[in-house]
């Protein structure tokens, strides 16, 4: 929750992206160490291919984006899934169409 909260409120703030992957690192190591909890990792999943995107690696956030998809539960969370990969499939096409 910290990482998505520094990265989503402090949009333009570079500052805030090391201590956003320090933070959604431990979660991510959490999540790996509660295997039952799927939401949880779906959620840091989530988050992860956030950063990604912010820090320019869109094809990374994709891909990440897409394991939130395949383990996303109930239909809210899936549709908000489907629309960021949506929103990295097109940033990634751009990032190829402008290179």
């Amino acid at each position: 929750n910290m990482a998505w909260g520094l990265i989503t409120r402090f949009t333009f703030d570079g500052k805030v992206l090391q201590p956003s992957a320090e933070c959604i690192q431990r979660a991510m190591e959490l999540s790996a160490a509660d295997k039952d909890n799927k939401s949880f990792h779906a959620s840091c999943l989530n988050t992860m291919a956030l950063l990604y995107y912010r820090c320019g690696m869109v094809e990374k956030a994709l891909e990440t984006q897409r394991e939130v998809t395949k383990i996303a539960m109930g239909d809210e969370t899936k549709n908000n899934s489907s629309e960021a990969e949506q929103l990295y499939e097109s940033a990634l096409k751009l990032q190829k169409k402008l290179k």
